[in-house]
């Protein structure tokens, strides 16, 4: 993904007044899966997770020596269920450590097979309202939902302790299936991040990209100077809205 399209200043601009549509598919996406993965989940991170299926918490991973290892993104599907986004460059290190502290929960590394696209500007719910068959307005900050792409043929309704099973379908098969969709992004607007197999990645880009813009990484860096917050770490942004720092 390059720094800029059609320009920083133009690119900032549609995030700020619209919409902009990024492409962080490098992030890490990993399952966690198993009885008890929620509280070994849970017993990683430095913030409490949440209990209830379809709310996301940002938390960090520390090493025995309580060093961080990683700032991630948990987004609790049930208790047996725990979807977590890392950095791509500490992915190998955050599996390996994460595989090694885990009690009875297995960790399954989704990264190739899982798209995560970030539409944020004050425009982008109300846009891809249009595009799915579930509303991302009704979701909460830091909540989730589980959505089709509307008009896509044979979807069926999975629940949240059937998401995790149905996105290990995909991975395994290639079917698509609904796909996670966060109220979660670093820019400081509103907006989502989206989470859609592979097989169905182009048709879901090309349909956002019609209704925003498509802006590139330098993006982010602007986007943090411009809301304050540090880029590698968690912190509010102006309108106490809630931005993550993603490299």
């Amino acid at each position: 993904m390059p720094l800029q399209y059609t320009g920083i200043v133009e690119e900032h601009a549609a995030v700020r007044t619209a919409a902009g549509l990024f492409d962080v598919s490098h992030m890490g996406k990993l399952l966690i899966r198993g009885e008890g993965a929620l509280e070994s989940a849970n017993r990683l991170s430095t913030n409490d997770l949440p209990s209830k299926p379809g709310r996301a918490r940002y938390a960090h991973l520390c090493d025995d020596q309580g060093r961080i290892l990683d700032d991630v993104i948990f987004t609790t599907l049930g208790p047996a269920e725990v979807f977590c986004v890392c950095n791509a460059g500490t992915r190998a290190r955050v599996v390996e450590w994460m595989r090694g502290h885990l009690l009875g929960a297995e960790l399954v590394d989704l990264t190739v097979e899982f798209l995560c696209l970030a539409f944020q500007g004050p425009r982008a719910l109300r846009l891809l309202k249009d595009l799915l068959d579930a509303d991302p307005t009704a979701a909460k900050p830091f909540g989730g939902l589980i959505a089709s792409w509307r008009g896509a043929a044979g979807a069926e309704t999975v629940g949240w302790e059937g998401l995790g099973s149905a996105m290990l379908d995909s991975a395994r098969t290639g079917a698509p299936h609904p796909f996670l969709v966060t109220r979660t992004g670093y820019t400081g607007e509103e907006g989502v991040e989206l989470f859609p197999h592979r097989s169905i990645g182009e048709r879901v880009w090309e349909g956002i990209l019609a209704a925003g813009q498509e802006v590139g990484v330098g993006i982010e860096t602007a986007a943090h100077v411009d809301v304050g917050t540090q880029e590698d770490i968690g912190g509010r942004a102006g309108g106490g809205r809630r931005c993550r720092g993603r490299r």
